[in-house]
């Protein structure tokens, strides 16, 4: 199968830590199950919630799912805790909490 902006296979997002730094988040997907699939809402949340904790700009190789959106502006007052229930392939919640969130997730 074949996604918006991605094959099935080795999947590679890059997210900026909470100390500034880049990295990367990578998840082998299959077609086995829906849970080991990369779905572009996750990615999308969590480029978004990224722009907003470090108050920077989207990554220029932002997939072209956003363009047109207007997302809403919020500022975090205090460190994010999220909760993930059917986390699938955990993209989500592992990015947040390299933003530095307290994270639980469960599939």
């Amino acid at each position: 199968g074949k996604g918006v902006l991605f094959d099935f296979g080795f999947y590679r997002l890059p997210i900026t830590t909470a100390k500034g730094n880049l990295d990367h988040i990578e998840i082998h997907e299959d077609c086995s199950l829906i849970s080991t699939r990369v779905w572009d809402c996750s990615v999308l949340t969590l480029k978004w919630i990224e722009q907003i904790c470090l108050k920077k700009t989207i990554h220029r190789n932002f997939p072209d799912v956003a363009k047109g959106l207007e997302l809403p502006i919020i500022r975090c007052a205090r460190p994010i805790q999220m909760l993930e229930l059917g986390a699938g392939t955990g993209l989500l919640s592992i990015g947040l909490a390299k933003l530095g969130a307290a994270v639980i997730a469960t599939e």
